[in-house]
C-alpha cells in the first residue's frame, strides 16, 4: 500500500492540547521563588524543543552563569514533578481517531518530546495510547535541534528525510521539517493560518486530516534520498564546531 511508503512523527505539544500549560507552570514557579521576569506560552514554545539550559540563557535570558543555570534547571524539574502527577494531560480533537487511521495503513509512528521517556510512557498509558507509539525520541535522546530531533525520528522509522511527515503546532517545527526535506503539516492554535502559510498543509485538528491527502503531499518529492543517519552525524558535527 502507497500510505506505507511514509512515516509521521508528532510532536508532544501537538498531540497533547494542553502539555505547554504544565511547562508554562513549572518554569513560572521558579520565576516567582528567584525574581525573575516570567516566561510566556511563546517563550515556553520556542524552549521546548531546545536543550533547557540553553533555554534558560538564550529564551528566557535568566542568566549564563552555568553554576545558577544549573541550580535553576533542576529546580524546574522538581516543581514540573510535583505538578506531573495530577496534571490531567488531554488529547487534541481528533487526535486518537487520526492515529488509528494511520495504524491501518500501517503508517509507523514517531513521538518526540524534550520530556523523560518514562513520563512519556506514563501519559501514554493513561490516554490509552501507548500502542499507537512504537518508536518515541525523548529527553535521553540529548538532541540539540529540532532538525537533529527529526533525524534521529527518520532512523528509528527506517525512512529517508524526505519520506516522513511532521506534525507539529509551531513555526519553528515547519522550519525544521523543511530544512531536512521532510514534509509539514501545521496544526493552528499557538500560530494563526498566515504564520503557518510556509507549512505543506494547514488543519485547525486531527479530525480534518485524510490518509490519501497527506499521501499526496509527497507526490512531487524528488528521487533522490537523503541518509538520516549520515545528515544526523553532519548536524551533530556543525554543533560541535
Amino acid at each position: 500500500k502507497p500510505e506505507e511508503a511514509f512515516g509521521a512523527i508528532f510532536t508532544w505539544e501537538a498531540l497533547l492540547s494542553n502539555a505547554r500549560e504544565l511547562e508554562l507552570a513549572a518554569w513560572s514557579a521558579v520565576a516567582a521563588e528567584n525574581d525573575l521576569l516570567p516566561p510566556d506560552l511563546d517563550d515556553v514554545a520556542r524552549a521546548e524543543l531546545m536543550n533547557p539550559e540553553l533555554a534558560i540563557q538564550r529564551v528566557f535570558f535568566w542568566t549564563s552563569d552555568w553554576a545558577e543555570v544549573k541550580r535553576l534547571f533542576f529546580r524546574k524539574l522538581e516543581v514540573y514533578n510535583e505538578m506531573f502527577e495530577s496534571f490531567k494531560f488531554e488529547v487534541r480533537a481528533g487526535a486518537a481517531q487520526w492515529l488509528e487511521a494511520l495504524a491501518e495503513y500501517n503508517t509507523p509512528m514517531c513521538l518526540c518530546a524534550s520530556v523523560p521517556r518514562q513520563r512519556m510512557d506514563s501519559v501514554l498509558n493513561r490516554l490509552g495510547l501507548r500502542h499507537r507509539f512504537p518508536f518515541v525520541i525523548s529527553a535521553e535522546e540529548e538532541f540539540e535541534s529540532i532538525e537533529q530531533m527529526l533525524l534521529l525520528a527518520a532512523v528509528k522509522l527506517e525512512r529517508a528525510p524526505q519520506k516522513v511527515v511532521l506534525f507539529t503546532d509551531t513555526h519553528r517545527g515547519v522550519i525544521g521539517a523543511h530544512e531536512v526535506s521532510a514534509k509539514a503539516v501545521a496544526l493552528l492554535g499557538l500560530h494563526r493560518a498566515y504564520e503557518m502559510r510556509v507549512a505543506d498543509a494547514c488543519v485547525r485538528d486531527f479530525d480534518e486530516l485524510v490518509v490519501y491527502n497527506v499521501r499526496r503531499l509527497f507526490s512531487q518529492t524528488g528521487a533522490e534520498h537523503m541518509d538520516p543517519v549520515t545528515e544526523l552525524e553532519k548536524s551533530r558535527g556543525s554543533n560541535d564546531l
